[in-house]
């Protein structure tokens, strides 16, 4: 979903921030809302869940080494609060 494209923080609905993926011109997908969770942590169900929903299809999803450091994401609402 975010590889291109203009992704939005659009609201934020209880513990979940609802993002709108705007396609690039040159892309014939629709665009899509995705709800994402603002947890600290994920099952592995709810993110293949998100990238369902965001039109990836995900075979497998990679298992997690717990001895690296965790990516961490921080999303950020643009614009007025």
């Amino acid at each position: 979903m975010v590889n291109s494209g203009i992704v939005e923080w659009v609201r934020t609905n209880g513990d979940h921030a609802i993002l709108r993926w705007e396609p690039p011109d040159d892309h014939d997908a629709d665009a899509r809302t995705v709800p994402v969770p603002l947890y600290e942590e994920l099952d592995t169900g709810t993110l293949r869940s998100i990238a369902e929903q965001a039109g990836e299809r995900l075979r497998r999803v990679p298992r997690v080494d717990r001895s690296q450091p965790m990516i961490q994401l921080h999303l950020t609402k643009s614009g007025s609060c």
